[in-house]
């Protein structure tokens, strides 16, 4: 298995900082052969906005990280892509600018898709953000991902749809399924799947669904689903 490293970044530095030396820390021991780019920050940008920052404060912040943690790789011998992951709406130029790769985080259900229309929403979003690395000025192109899709099976809120008036169940999480996976395999759409496993601990967002986005439950049993089998025709 390879994976990304990532570096969640908070308002503070600390955090950051600590984060840095842990991974920093792990590069020495275990080398970065199963290490396939580092991630500065999920969602920073967002979630700054929202707390009131501007997109151009919040952005420059990221872009910052990135070339801190890139100048740092790269003086410790590492030769390690770098980049970041935020919602599809508010990646714009100069961030993607700055990145080796780029995770756009894509949700229909909080975006008031249906169920049936979930694909064709992701794909309009996505083909934005590709845009946006077809006119970059860096070379190679920063390479360009589907950083989060899914559909969550359940929620702690009985009965809850979204805005479309779709709900949060197997029978839709299914349904997403067979009209994604094999869609955006044979597109050669770069893309991850949100998530693998159900994470009880999200109960707490206020969110009824945050914890049941798995393909699997929280024991790590599949649900009752099938998931689709397609070549696919990019790699990581």
């Amino acid at each position: 298995m390879k994976i990304y490293a990532a570096i969640y970044l908070e308002p503070e530095e600390e955090s950051y900082t600590r984060q840095k030396k842990i991974l920093e820390d792990a590069l020495a021991v275990y080398g970065t052969a199963n290490v396939l780019g580092v991630a500065v920050g999920n969602e920073y940008i967002l979630q700054a906005i929202q707390a009131g920052d501007t997109t151009e404060n919040s952005t420059a912040r990221v872009v910052e990280k990135m070339n801190e943690v890139r100048t740092d790789l790269t003086a410790l011998g590492y030769t390690l892509p770098v980049g970041t992951s935020d919602t599809g709406g508010t990646i714009s130029q100069s961030l993607v600018d700055a990145a080796e790769f780029v995770f756009a985080n894509i949700h229909p259900w909080f975006s008031g898709s249906t169920a049936e229309t979930a694909t064709e929403f992701a794909d309009s979003q996505f083909v934005s953000a590709e845009a946006l690395a077809t006119a970059s000025t860096r070379t190679p192109s920063p390479i360009m991902y589907q950083g989060e899709f899914g559909w969550p099976s359940d929620s702690d809120t009985t009965g809850e749809t979204n805005q479309g008036g779709s709900a949060a169940s197997v029978a839709n999480l299914q349904l997403a399924l067979n009209n994604w996976v094999c869609h955006a395999n044979t597109a050669g759409t770069r893309y991850f799947w949100f998530s693998p496993f159900d994470e009880p601990w999200k109960a707490t967002s206020g969110l009824g669904v945050e914890a049941h986005w798995g393909l699997f439950d929280k024991d790590g049993n599949l649900k009752d689903i099938t998931i689709p089998t397609c070549t696919a025709k990019n790699t990581p």
